[in-house]
């Protein structure tokens, strides 16, 4: 029976997306127990968790390009049928570029899942260890959660690994519950229990740059500036003075969390974002009005994007043969941004606004503002934080936080398009939606 369990539940996955059926697949080949017997093991098991960021469907590519395809900021130049959904507002439900982020996040859950569920069971690793295993995983589980969020609004919560066919049918929760049950959960249990400061993994101040963003999110402007606050403050972490050093091959002194790659295990986003001249797929390309909008002394913009022959393209990843570029997910700037946001939305000091603004303004060579309405000041943060994180997954995120997608995106014509639909792959096989 054991074996018929396995079998179906391959051809289940198969059936969603190929990432699915190779990732779930050798979990449920194994006897409960002997998957993680030992915490060489369960290390094992984490690494494969942060493997899971790595998907194409997650930070290789899709979730970073969605944000771009479907904001201001860029368009499809290539051949992807599902780009040209995305760009022109027209999403279907079997578009495979939205079922694939689906199912990257929902791989990564199930991983770190399933580590938590061995994690339990190892009597042999002492407490204070398995705290911190335990705040490692819950970490990147909350992540996972608040993409999907984002993303869906309404999405099932799987807490524990899927061991049977049972487990598939799990009803929707809503983005509060999402939110608050489990993102929030999850990060207030990991909040200072974490020894790594490598940025590549899991770190305290990466839970609380995570903090931040939830709680600007769901606009709790107190709690955002008291964890930005303590990112800007007490991480340790700079403002790197060079914005082009940002996008090396070095480890930033301003780099909170950022997903690892290299040259044996690398993304595609310079492939799909170079011209075909360049042998690139061009496929995500930067819109005029974004280009338009850097001041003329603005010297990220010429960090950001360059020119072959009349077409521009995001030189913020460049190892088109390698795909070795690393990819942001919180980096010290937006801690600035955030707590900008939120002073001016909780009517703020307006000297500690501007300070926070000007902070990012300098290192791009640009004047100080001096603005004092605070209406001005939040479209000035909008402005700022497009620049600031173009290519790098924020705008649409940011447009529809602040509710302002409507008024600024023409093909956006109601509140209803902020979020994507469920996708068939889970509506057909989960029979509690």
């Amino acid at each position: 029976m054991k074996t018929k369990i396995v079998y179906y539940l391959a051809i289940v996955f198969a059936l969603v997306s190929c990432e699915s059926a190779l990732d779930v697949y050798p979990f449920q080949s194994l006897e409960s127990g002997q998957a993680i017997k030992n915490e060489n093991d369960l290390r094992f098991a984490i690494n494969g968790c942060y493997d899971a960021f790595q998907l194409a469907g997650y930070y290789n590519r899709s979730l970073v390009l969605f944000s771009e395809l479907v904001s201001d900021n860029a368009y499809n130049g290539g051949t992807i049928i599902e780009y040209g959904q995305l760009n022109n507002h027209v999403i279907l439900e079997d578009n495979t570029v939205i079922s694939g982020i689906w199912s990257a996040i929902y791989i990564g859950i199930n991983r770190v899942n399933t580590a938590l569920y061995h994690l339990e069971r190892l009597d042999d690793i002492p407490s204070d260890r398995k705290t911190v295993y335990e705040a490692e995983l819950r970490f990147m589980r909350a992540l996972h959660y608040y993409n999907l969020a984002i993303l869906f609004g309404d999405v099932p919560i799987r807490l524990t690994p899927t061991l049977s066919l049972d487990d598939l049918h799990v009803p929707l929760s809503s983005q509060a519950d999402v939110l608050n049950d489990v993102v929030l959960a999850d990060l207030e249990f990991a909040e200072g229990k974490l020894e790594n400061v490598n940025p590549k993994r899991a770190t305290n101040t990466a839970v609380n740059a995570l903090l931040a963003r939830l709680h600007q999110f769901r606009g709790d402007h107190a709690a955002a500036i008291s964890y930005a606050t303590e990112v800007i403050e007490n991480s340790g972490r700079i403002l790197d003075p060079d914005y082009a050093s940002l996008f090396t091959d070095q480890v930033s002194m301003e780099s909170i969390f950022e997903i690892d790659f290299t040259e044996q295990d690398g993304n595609r986003m310079a492939q799909y974002l170079f011209p075909s001249s360049m042998a690139g797929r061009y496929e995500v390309a930067p819109e005029e009005n974004l280009l338009d909008a850097y001041e003329a002394n603005d010297i990220r913009k010429e960090a950001s994007f360059s020119l072959e022959g009349p077409d521009p393209y995001s030189i913020k990843y460049n190892d088109i043969t390698y795909g070795s570029d690393n990819v942001y997910v919180f980096r010290l700037a937006e801690m600035y941004l955030v707590r900008a946001e939120a002073l001016a939305r909780s009517n703020g000091d307006i000297s500690d606004i501007h300070s926070d603004i000007n902070a990012i303004r300098a290192r791009a060579s640009l004047e100080p503002v001096n603005a004092v309405d605070y209406d001005e000041l939040l479209l000035i943060i909008e402005r700022e934080r497009r620049l600031e994180f173009a290519f790098e997954g924020h705008r649409w995120f940011d447009l529809v936080r602040t509710n302002r997608a409507v008024e600024v995106l023409d093909k956006v014509t109601s509140a209803d398009q902020y979020y994507l639909p469920i996708p068939l792959s889970e509506t057909n096989t989960n029979e509690a939606i």
